[in-house]
């Protein structure tokens, strides 16, 4: 995520280097392991729920 947020800024200061959507594509690879990290710590109380959606969900990620 780091890496994406510094390849942002780094191509915003040389625009030579900057090619087609590559704005959209960094941000998109920072929210992408956000989302995924966000879901699994909300998950961690679905493995007790009553649901077997929520707890087929969690054997997924987990």
């Amino acid at each position: 995520m780091i890496f994406s947020i510094l390849a942002i800024g780094f191509l915003s200061i040389f625009k030579s280097l900057d090619f087609p959507y590559s704005t959209l594509l960094f941000e998109s690879t920072t929210l992408i392991p956000f989302g995924v990290s966000w879901l699994l710590k909300g998950t961690y109380t679905w493995k007790f729920s009553k649901y077997d959606v929520l707890r087929i969900m969690v054997k997924f990620f987990r």
